[in-house]
């Protein structure tokens, strides 16, 4: 009986797939609707290669309130997946304020203005180039950039309101090892399991603005939904609806949009920016 359920199961998953595609039939498991919602998780529990895969991450990371292992494996090096490569290849020749990590760079430039921090920190800063450009521009103000290693951001950027931290950003924000003013983040936030995202809200009760810019994949979309709730994407990725999250921490969303940004890897990608304040 076990057998024939399993073959039911692959049959009826791998149709129901067929018509509502990869991308909502990935949401449809993880969201569990109804009945073909449950028959999709069954399927993605067993079967469907990267589906498979990606649905045993999220089952095993789900309700885990800190940095994943799937993350840290990716993140946990000197090289960070890229980021923090002394120089940044992968810009298809654009001025870093062009670039996908580069959108955050207006928003936090207005907010400095308007807002007068003392503190900016960026979260996630692999090889410090946004902050950086952000330091300079700003002599007055004090950055930090804090990455897992900042071994290339330290060597390549050296300004005298500009210091770099090797450390778990989280527990930073806990232990009240930096009291920021203002925080901003790019494609940082998606690697935040949900329980560890809400850690990070609870960690930043006094901070006045938060700046996050995220790539969109698997389908998902940002709306003003006012529910804090996740997805997860891909491998070490999640899907954030931050109107919910920031709104519910008590941030006023003073910008969000979900922009197009074509890479020359990937023509339809899709990016959140999102701008929070709290007075």
């Amino acid at each position: 009986m076990g057998e024939l359920k399993q073959r039911v199961i692959v049959l009826a998953g791998a149709a129901l797939l067929g018509v509502v595609g990869r991308d909502r039939f990935y949401r449809m498991a993880q969201d569990k609707p109804n009945v073909l919602g449950r028959l999709a998780a069954a399927f993605c529990s067993g079967h469907a290669g990267r589906l498979g895969q990606n649905y045993h991450i999220y089952a095993e990371n789900k309700n885990v309130d800190r940095m994943s292992a799937i993350a840290r494996r990716y993140y946990g090096d000197d090289s960070l997946h890229g980021y923090g490569d002394a120089e940044f290849t992968r810009t298809d020749g654009k001025a870093l304020v062009d670039q996908q990590r580069g959108l955050v760079i207006p928003l936090v430039a207005a907010a400095v203005e308007r807002d007068g921090p003392k503190l900016v920190l960026e979260i996630g800063t692999g090889n410090g180039d946004v902050v950086a450009h952000l330091a300079a521009r700003y002599p007055v103000v004090r950055f930090v950039g804090c990455d897992l290693s900042v071994k290339n951001a330290a060597a390549k950027h050296r300004l005298p309101n500009l210091s770099f931290v090797a450390s778990y950003a989280l527990d930073l924000l806990r232990e009240g090892r930096i009291a920021p003013d203002a925080v901003f983040a790019s494609s940082t936030f998606c690697v935040f399991t949900p329980g560890e995202l809400q850690g990070y809200l609870d960690a930043m009760r006094d901070v006045r603005r938060l700046i996050v810019s995220d790539p969109v994949t698997f389908g998902n979309v940002h709306t003003r939904d006012p529910r804090p709730r996740s997805r997860h994407m891909d491998l070490y990725m999640w899907w954030h609806n931050y109107f919910g999250y920031l709104t519910a921490a008590g941030f006023r969303i003073e910008h969000y949009e979900t922009r197009r940004f074509g890479y020359s890897w990937n023509r339809g990608a899709r990016v959140v920016i999102v701008d929070g304040y709290r007075g």
